[in-house]
């Protein structure tokens, strides 16, 4: 029997959060010394952490010339970025509207392959750096060309951790079965008018960050910044109208929990000089340990050591984590709204269209069947790739019901994702049982086409129920 590891995306990884958090610190000190050596401020070397935080997390071993093709362009479009950022300085509404610009066009690049779709994705993390980093103080009257060329050699230490980090990776995705990933996004994909799923999302995302602008110009003109990444956080990759209310939920439920323990740390201890940059690294790793198990802890995390740089005399400033909790919420009703109103997703449909393609993975598996072999492997690869699919919108579908339908026997897609979890492959020698198999996986994949519609013969949870019903226990 096949095991397939559906559940590897929430594995904790100590020496991956680790080799992050050593990232970000080797980056700011180096270029911190660099800005200290020519009188500049730190923000170029704030800015060099955060690429490096970002970068570091998201590497992957590379296959072929993508990821080095990551890592020349991150230079070259921190410089970009760097305009954009100046633009906010000249006027902040120019510069809403080329940031606003900028990540629709990285949601936009999704649509193509290659080197393109590699930009996109180089793109966004520069222009959300520049949410975070403190423009120049009072006192920094820093050479405008020698600014640019701190930040970038901040992108040029980011993109050294990305390789660097790449080479420690705990949780690695092997060729064949990245392969069976992406094969198992397009494959069985149903045709729909109008715009493609990435332009609908980059659409999404422009109007949540130009309402994000707005609300935060207009209701916090000091603190705009945590609205438009609130905005940024739950739009991005949003599987779905309930992914995006999901995703906002955790938001400020990790927001509060961090307000909470930033009000607790005030009353019994605050560091300070080396404790505190202890402390603040030490609560960096555990968000990054934690953030896949639940992104609730990351939001706690930062908003934790937002209460420890952020503090006046020996308290944190409370008041200001205050207005950062209704920034927050602010940002994450626009993300909600954009999902929602423009180009909706049901993210029912996303599952069908997952389930759909496990299914037909599934089935290319039953039919093969020779184990042992490298075509079996592979096979066995694009199967376990497609569960893991469906298992990225798996939390907001069992959250809906647990909230809205209390029933485990509900035709509901947390239902269906609860089944699929259970397929198994094991050895069928019999001829007969793999054609009344496949037939029950047709008749699934019929169901999921057919979903909706009242006149259907099969709902979606009956025909995996009669699919399981078909496959011999296990051994």
């Amino acid at each position: 029997m096949i095991t397939v590891p559906v559940f590897r995306r929430a594995r904790l990884e100590p020496i991956a959060a680790l080799v992050t958090v050593l990232a970000a610190a080797v980056s700011f000190c180096v270029e911190y010394a660099l800005c200290v050596s020519v009188g500049s401020g730190p923000q170029p070397a704030i800015l060099a952490a955060i690429l490096a935080l970002g970068t570091a997390r998201r590497a992957k071993r590379g296959h072929g010339t993508d990821a080095l093709f990551a890592v020349l362009s991150l230079p070259v479009v921190a410089l970009a970025v760097a305009l954009v950022a100046y633009l906010f300085h000249l006027n902040r509404y120019l510069g809403a509207v080329a940031f606003t610009g900028g990540l629709f066009l990285s949601v936009w690049l999704r649509n193509f392959e290659g080197r393109l779709r590699t930009l996109g994705g180089v793109i966004a993390l520069p222009l959300i750096a520049i949410l975070i980093v403190p423009g120049p103080g009072p006192g920094d009257h820093t050479n405008l060309l020698l600014r640019i060329g701190l930040i970038a050699c901040a992108g040029l230490l980011a993109s050294g951790c990305r390789a660097l980090a790449s080479r420690f990776r705990v949780r690695d995705t092997p060729p064949a079965t990245t392969a069976a990933s992406e094969g198992a996004g397009r494959a069985a994909r149903p045709k729909r008018p109008g715009p493609s799923i990435s332009t609908r999302m980059a659409a999404q995302m422009g109007v949540a960050i130009a309402l994000a602008f707005g609300a935060g110009f207009l209701i916090f003109p000091g603190h705009w910044g945590w609205t438009v990444l609130t905005a940024f956080i739950v739009c991005s990759g949003a599987l779905g109208r309930g992914d995006a209310v999901y995703k906002a939920v955790l938001r400020l439920c990790g927001a509060i929990g961090g307000t909470a323990l930033a009000a607790l740390a005030s009353a019994l201890w605050l560091p300070s000089g080396p404790l505190e940059a202890g402390a603040i690294f030490a609560i960096l790793f555990a968000g990054i340990l934690l953030r896949d198990l639940n992104y609730a802890y990351w939001a706690a995390c930062t908003t934790l050591i937002l209460a420890l740089l952020s503090r006046t005399g020996d308290a944190p400033a409370l008041a200001l984590l205050s207005v950062r909790l209704e920034a927050i919420f602010a940002g994450a009703l626009c993300a909600v709204a954009a999902t929602w109103l423009v180009f909706p997703i049901r993210t029912d449909a996303v599952v069908r269209r997952r389930l759909a393609d496990a299914l037909k993975a599934f089935d290319d598996l039953v039919v093969h069947p020779q184990h042992g072999d490298e075509e079996h492997a592979r096979r066995s690869a694009a199967f376990a790739a497609a569960l893991e699919h469906l298992e990225g919108v798996a939390p907001p579908v069992i959250w809906h019901r647990r909230i809205v339908r209390w029933s485990a026997t509900d035709d509901h897609p947390a239902t269906w994702i609860a089944s699929a979890r259970r397929l198994r492959a094991p050895h069928i020698a019999d001829e007969a049982q793999r054609g009344a198999i496949r037939r029950a996986i047709g008749r699934s994949r019929k169901a999921i086409g057919e979903h909706g519609n009242p006149e259907a013969a099969i709902t979606v949870g009956a025909a995996l129920d009669a699919l399981h019903g078909v496959l011999p226990p296990a051994d």
